[in-house]
């Protein structure tokens, strides 16, 4: 019978009694699952969990002679798998593993470090490019600047997997300062979005420096304020008066270098502003809970909606997803809204971004007292 051969083979690669005495994970997983998915048709709950129990055995028996990290990925397949079975209970208690094997496995991760040369030429040509007219002149050309455009990401792409194509045909893991797995990027074919969200967060990081050099020429030189960046928000159709009071505030904590308010109030306002321009467009900004009353919709789920996109353009969109909802990128919304403190959440890289994000809410325009659409 086939399903007896099958528990015969199971049970040769969970012993680790294959002929290079070790145990093959990857087998044990693929015919793990198998044989609980025929006795999963079959209703046979007990015969599910004993199975997927001695994927968990053969994967403990083997941990001790393993990297961490390749721990770290071993446990996080087990819990998928206890997952998919409906074993919640089982798959809670992995996850317990894993988080409390994060911060030692973080610990194996070592830095790899990329070089650049940025021309001192280059930054001179896009400051003065952008500093050059009003203040409200110079305020919109600085939103336009630094959103970053995904068509040029996309060439960047495949132009670096011409190059190294090997990097691109394995899965990357994002793991926070914990070394929690925060995110997965699958290879460049199955996956391209994630790539593109993962390059595009990078780059973010280099074009930091093109950023911070304009926001000290505007501030040092073109005395750029915050009565100045009001003036600019006012006549944005998406932010309420109230909403303007609280970035006023936010705006006097930024220029006083006080990051970590600064940061607080403006992402909230920055959420509040696009949910607006979703309820004025005339889209729907809530949600069914499950005791039948209304939450409001998540910031990712606003973003994600087909009015924004088709309003702020997709350019716009992607950029706020990766700044702030998409855990493949900075994330910035998710991190100070839980209350995941990391040394990168409130520096000076980060404040600069969320103003740059914050100016950018100055690019929409109300069109024929209808829907808000950027210049």
């Amino acid at each position: 019978m086939i399903i007896t051969g099958l528990e015969t083979e199971f049970q040769y690669l969970t012993e680790g009694s294959n002929e290079k005495g070790r145990i093959n994970s990857l087998g044990i997983q693929g015919l793990g699952v198998k044989l609980a998915r025929y006795y999963q048709k079959r209703e046979k709950t007990k015969e599910v969990k004993r199975v997927i129990l001695g994927i968990e055995d053969a994967i403990i028996k083997m941990i001790d002679d393993v990297a961490l990290i390749q721990t770290q990925n071993l446990l996080d397949n087990l819990s998928m798998i206890y997952s998919s079975f409906g074993l919640k209970r089982e798959s809670d208690r992995i996850l317990v593993k894993l988080r409390q094997l994060g911060p030692e496995a973080a610990s194996e991760l070592k830095p790899v470090r990329q070089s650049f040369k940025i021309s001192e030429a280059d930054v001179i040509k896009v400051v003065k490019y952008i500093t050059q007219g009003d203040e409200q002149e110079i305020l919109r050309k600085f939103g336009y600047q630094f959103i970053p455009r995904k068509e040029d990401v996309k060439n960047q792409i495949y132009e670096a997997s011409m190059r190294n194509p090997s990097i691109f045909v394995i899965q990357r893991q994002i793991q926070d300062d914990s070394g929690r797995i925060i995110a997965k990027v699958g290879t460049l074919p199955e996956d391209f979005e994630g790539h593109l969200a993962l390059q595009t967060s990078m780059n973010l990081s280099v074009s930091g420096i093109f950023l911070r050099k304009t926001i000290e020429e505007l501030i040092h030189v073109k005395n750029i304020s915050t009565r100045t960046v009001v003036e600019f928000l006012e006549s944005c159709p998406v932010i309420e008066t109230e909403g303007l009071a609280i970035i006023e505030r936010a705006l006097d904590a930024y220029f006083e270098d006080d990051y970590v308010v600064f940061i607080h109030l403006a992402i909230p306002q920055i959420e509040q502003a696009c949910r607006n321009l979703l309820e004025k467009a005339g889209g729907n900004v809530m949600k069914t809970t499950r005791g039948g009353a209304y939450h409001l919709r998540t910031f990712d789920e606003i973003l994600r909606d087909e009015l924004v996109r088709n309003i702020l353009q997709e350019d716009f969109v992607n950029y706020y997803r990766i700044l702030f909802t998409d855990s493949r990128g900075w994330n910035l919304r998710n991190i100070v809204c839980h209350g995941i403190v990391s040394p990168f959440t409130f520096t000076k890289d980060s404040a600069d971004r969320v103003l740059h994000a914050l100016l950018c809410l100055g690019l929409i325009y109300e069109k024929d007292n209808v829907e808000a659409k950027p210049e």
